[in-house]
């Protein structure tokens, strides 16, 4: 559970937010405010199946640029709320680092995957090198594990950067179009394909709103394996900002929705032990054993 919110929503909360077309960059100049100045986005967590609707958690994704605005760093957090510490605890980071070059923006130089779940524990890092078009993959808890290292498509990103550079080249959408562009899970070399399903009105804590219901998918996984349980509404204006993410399963469904937005400014929700930098010091305590990757 917490694995599959995290990624997808900051997942792939992250994930999401997020509907575009291919590489279109805007200049810098005429670049939207929250591209200039940054943004954080705060979402609850909750689980839906019929009747029940329990809530699990809270998430917040910041983008923070440098100020000339040539690099960026973007930082997905998901932590659990103390009424369900019995059943998940949970302190997961996700932190994307980039630059922002005329032709293009949003292109990953690195990315950092940091789990805290129950007794289980993550440290992966992937690191883009594209003046050698190559990729590494190391996981930093494995010490006696060689990186990973592969041919590098200079197209590619890791999955939260790619999302954020399909926002940023927004062209008018059109129902059931396919936008596709390359991305890097981990070490897997993957395709994602962003469909849009149409026109919806979508109530929030954080408001109402026009939204684009679209729904990314991921292929070439394991054994060809797609990834196609994944639902994102982004408000349908220039700023397509990711309203609802949902990640459907057999039985019921993970929910994050919009609560709060703003500039960097904006308090975080987020616990002492989950910071934006540095070690994750959640409590170990013993509990049922999460879903690691």
């Amino acid at each position: 559970m917490p694995r599959a919110i995290c990624q997808y929503m900051g997942l792939r909360l992250v994930f999401a937010v997020f509907l575009a077309a291919l590489v279109t960059p805007l200049a810098q100049a005429a670049s939207p405010e929250w591209f200039r100045q940054g943004e954080v986005l705060s979402y609850n967590v909750s689980y839906k199946m019929g009747f029940f609707d329990i809530s699990a958690g809270q998430a917040e994704i910041r983008y923070a640029p440098n100020t000339e605005g040539t690099n960026y760093t973007l930082t997905s957090r998901v932590w659990n709320l103390d009424g369900v510490r019995g059943l998940i605890q949970m302190r997961d980071r996700i932190t994307a680092v980039g630059e922002h070059i005329p032709e293009e923006v949003f292109l990953s130089t690195s990315y950092n995957l940091r789990l805290n779940e129950n007794d289980y524990r993550a440290d992966k890092l992937v690191t883009f090198d594209r003046e050698n078009a190559k990729v590494s993959y190391k996981n930093r808890r494995a010490l006696h594990e060689p990186p990973h290292v592969q041919t590098l498509d200079l197209n590619a990103r890791d999955l939260f950067s790619a999302l954020y550079s399909l926002r940023m080249s927004v062209v008018a959408p059109t129902p059931s179009k396919v936008y596709t562009l390359p991305i890097l899970e981990l070490d897997r070399a993957m395709t994602l394909n962003v469909k849009v399903i149409g026109q919806e009105r979508v109530d929030t804590p954080a408001g109402s709103f026009d939204a684009l219901h679209v729904q990314p998918v991921s292929t070439g996984g394991p054994k060809g394996r797609t990834k196609d349980k994944l639902h994102i509404w982004v408000s349908n204006d220039d700023r397509r900002m990711p309203l609802r993410i949902e990640l459907r399963m057999a039985l019921g469904a993970f929910t994050g929705e919009l609560v709060n937005y703003g500039g960097l400014n904006t308090p975080s929700r987020a616990p002492k032990d989950l910071p934006l930098t540095g070690e994750i010091n959640m409590k170990r305590e013993t509990l049922p054993h999460a879903n690691p990757l």
